[in-house]
C-alpha cells in the first residue's frame, strides 16, 4: 500500500485505450507488493495518515527499484475496532502538545467545567471550528484531564458522513455505557439491556427499537402498530434512561465528535440525555453549520416541514443548540491561530530552533492558522526532501532544499487535500463550475471577471450561487467583492483544470483585461 498524488483516467487514442493509474505512487505499491511475504506492507505516508486507526511496526529501510534513495517501509498489526476512545487517548498522549497551542482560554473553559461534572452538576460545551482547527485534540486534551478525576465515565461517539441511520452517532457511546464493546451474539447482548432496565420495567417491551442501534435480533412484531412519532420518542426515552441508569454510578463525560455529520435523530438525542440524564457533560464538536431559512411571515418555525434528510438535520441541529445554549451551554469557536503559534508548532513539529525566511513564508502562506495543516506540511516538506536542516543542537535550522520560484509545484498534503476536496464535492455542478472560474482569477474576485473566464455561465444565476458558496464556506465577502475562505481551496480548485483548459482560460481573462 502506497499514499501519494497520481494520474488516474483513460489513456490511449480512441481505437486503443485503457483505464489505467500512472504515477511514482503506483510503482512504489507494486514494489512493496513484490517484497511482502504473506503480509502487508505500506510506505511511510500510508503509516502516518492511517496512524489513527492502524498500529504499524517499522520493517525499516528498504533498496525500491526505481527509487533514488531507500524507503521507510511499516508492516500494519492490527486494526482499532473503536477508534473513538483509544484515538482520543492517543492524541491525549503524542500531539497535545501541538495541536492545542494557543488554546488555553478554551482548555481553561473546559477544565472549569470537568470540575463542575466532577461535582454532580450537568453542563453543555459546544466547540465549532473549521476544519484541521484542533477541536478533536482540544477533546482529547479534556479526556486526559478526566483521568485525574477517577469517578468519571468517559463515553465517545459522533456523525458519520458514510452511515447516516438514526442515532448512529450514539452507537458507540450507549454500547460502551452498557458493557456490550466485548459482547458479539445478540441474544447476550439483549440479555445485558433488559438488566439495565430493571428499575424500568415498563420500559422492557420497547427494547426491540434498539435492534439495529445496538445490533440486537429481537421480535419487534408487537411493535410494528406503533406510530412513528410514538417510535421516536419511545427510543428517545429508552436510550436516556439506560444513559441515566449508568449516571447513577458516575458521571458521564460524553464527548460527540463531526456533529455536522450527524442526522436528526442523534441530534434529538443530544436534548433527551441533557433533559433526562444526571450529572451529564456533553460536548459536542461540530464544524460550522448552516443555519435553516427562516420561516415565511405566515408561518413558525414548528410549522416548517424539512425537504430532505439532510435538511431535516439542519433544523433539529438548530434547534437543539438554541435549546443548549438557553440552558447555559458554554460555546467555544476556534479561530484559525496567529502566525507566530503555528510557526512556532512547525519548529517544534522539525526539531529546530529556526526556520528561514523562505520556509517561514511558506507556511504562512499556506496553512492559514490551522495546526493540523501545519503539521501536515511539515510531514510532507520532510518526507519529499524539500527541507534540510542545517547548523549545530543549539541552533538548528531548516532551509528549503529547492529555489523558492519551484514551490508552486508543491502539493497539498493528502489528509488535507481530502478535507476540501469534500467540501466541494458537496457543491452543485453549477456552483463547482463558479468555483473553478474565480479560482482561475485569484485568490479575491469579483462577478465581472468571473463571467469573463466562463462565458458559459449565467450572469442571471451567479449572484445566488455565489451566495450559496457564502454560507457553505468556501467564499467570503470583501471589500474588492468575494474571496475564497481558504487559499488551500482556491489552489484545489484551480488543480482541477488540466493544462490546456486552464490556458485558454487564463487566455480569456486577459482578453478580458
Amino acid at each position: 500500500v502506497a499514499t501519494g498524488h497520481t494520474f488516474c483516467g483513460v489513456c490511449g487514442s480512441d481505437p486503443y485505450r485503457q483505464y489505467t493509474m500512472v504515477g511514482p505512487v503506483v510503482n512504489l505499491a507494486a514494489r512493496l507488493m513484490q517484497r511482502a511475504q504473506n503480509e502487508v506492507l505500506c510506505d511511510q505516508v500510508s503509516r502516518h495518515l492511517s496512524q489513527d486507526r492502524l498500529r504499524c511496526s517499522a520493517r525499516g529501510r528498504l533498496e525500491v527499484k526505481g527509487f533514488a534513495g531507500p524507503v521507510e517501509v511499516y508492516r500494519p498489526e492490527w486494526h482499532e475496532a473503536d477508534p473513538g476512545l483509544p484515538t482520543l487517548r492517543r492524541l491525549a498522549g503524542e500531539s497535545r502538545d501541538l495541536m492545542t497551542r494557543g488554546r488555553d482560554r478554551e482548555r481553561e473553559e473546559l477544565a472549569g467545567r470537568l470540575v463542575a461534572l466532577s461535582l454532580g452538576t450537568s453542563t453543555a460545551v459546544i466547540v465549532e471550528g473549521d476544519p484541521g482547527v484542533g477541536k478533536t485534540h482540544l477533546a482529547a486534551d479534556l479526556l486526559r484531564a478526566s483521568e485525574g478525576y477517577g469517578h468519571i465515565s468517559v463515553l465517545v461517539g459522533g456523525g458519520d458522513d458514510v452511515d447516516p441511520r438514526p442515532y448512529h452517532a450514539w452507537k458507540r457511546v450507549l454500547g460502551r455505557a452498557l458493557g456490550l464493546t466485548a459482547v458479539r451474539d445478540p441474544t447476550k447482548r439483549a440479555l445485558r439491556v433488559k438488566e439495565r432496565l430493571s428499575k424500568s420495567p415498563e420500559l422492557k417491551q420497547w427494547v426491540p427499537l434498539l435492534n439495529e442501534l445496538l445490533d440486537l435480533k429481537l421480535d419487534d412484531s408487537p411493535l410494528r402498530d406503533m406510530t412513528g412519532r410514538a417510535r421516536r420518542e419511545n427510543t428517545l426515552r429508552l436510550v436516556a434512561e439506560l444513559l441515566a441508569d449508568t449516571a447513577s454510578r458516575t458521571p458521564l463525560l460524553i464527548v460527540l465528535d463531526n456533529c455536522q455529520w450527524m442526522d436528526s435523530a442523534s441530534w434529538e438525542l443530544v436534548r433527551a440525555v441533557q433533559r433526562g440524564v444526571k450529572p451529564v457533560m456533553v460536548v459536542i464538536l461540530t464544524r460550522p453549520m448552516a443555519e435553516p431559512p427562516p420561516p415565511a411571515s405566515a408561518e413558525t418555525a414548528e410549522d416548517v416541514k424539512p425537504h430532505s434528510p439532510g435538511e431535516g438535520a439542519i433544523y433539529a441541529a438548530s434547534a437543539v443548540k438554541t435549546h443548549l445554549r438557553e440552558r447555559g451551554a458554554k460555546e467555544l469557536y476556534l479561530q484559525p491561530l496567529p502566525p507566530d503559534v503555528t510557526e512556532q508548532i512547525a519548529r517544534d513539529f522539525l526539531g529546530v530552533d529556526v526556520l528561514d525566511e523562505d520556509v517561514r513564508s511558506l507556511f504562512r502562506g499556506r496553512v492559514d492558522g490551522s495546526p493540523l495543516f501545519t503539521i501536515e506540511l511539515a510531514f510532507q516538506l520532510r518526507t519529499d526532501e524539500l527541507i534540510s536542516i542545517v547548523g549545530t543542537a543549539e541552533r538548528a535550522e531548516a532551509r528549503l532544499t529547492i529555489p523558492p520560484a519551484e514551490l508552486n509545484r508543491l502539493r497539498l498534503p493528502v489528509r488535507v487535500e481530502e478535507v476540501f476536496r469534500a467540501r466541494l464535492g458537496g457543491l452543485s455542478e453549477r456552483q463547482r463550475t463558479v468555483v473553478r472560474a474565480a479560482s482561475v482569477v485569484g485568490t479575491t474576485f469579483d462577478e465581472k471577471r468571473v463571467l469573463a473566464v466562463d462565458v458559459l455561465l449565467d450572469p442571471s444565476s451567479l449572484a445566488d450561487d455565489l451566495q450559496d458558496l457564502e454560507r457553505k464556506k468556501v467564499i467570503e465577502a470583501s471589500s474588492e467583492g468575494w474571496r475564497f475562505s481558504h487559499t488551500l481551496i482556491r489552489d484545489l480548485a484551480e488543480q482541477s483544470f488540466v493544462p490546456s483548459e486552464l490556458r485558454q482560460r487564463h487566455r480569456a481573462l486577459a482578453e478580458w483585461y
